[in-house]
């Protein structure tokens, strides 16, 4: 993946999160704005985006479904992690 940042490579890796995962989560994650950049995460929504798009491999995703990618105001890749609490709407 091309538009990570070096941080965002080594915490990947650290926490296991495939790159296969980042994508997704850019491509069909819900965003939240926050401290100058954009965390992407699966909710709901789009879980069952998701599912219509992956179909038969959803159970294979489960382990990756709390993942968190936080997208920086350079349109880069700035972190990931797993949220241990709900993200908050507003």
């Amino acid at each position: 993946m091309n538009n990570m940042t070096m941080h965002a490579r080594t915490r990947s890796q650290q926490r296991g999160i495939p790159p296969m995962i980042v994508d997704l989560l850019l491509q069909f994650g819900s965003e939240k704005q926050q401290n100058g950049g954009t965390v992407y995460y699966f909710d709901r929504r789009a879980r069952r985006n998701l599912d219509a798009y992956a179909g038969g491999i959803m159970p294979g995703l489960d382990k990756w479904l709390g993942t968190c990618v936080v997208l920086g105001s350079n349109n880069k890749v700035v972190t990931t992690y797993f949220r241990d609490m709900r993200i908050k709407q507003k």
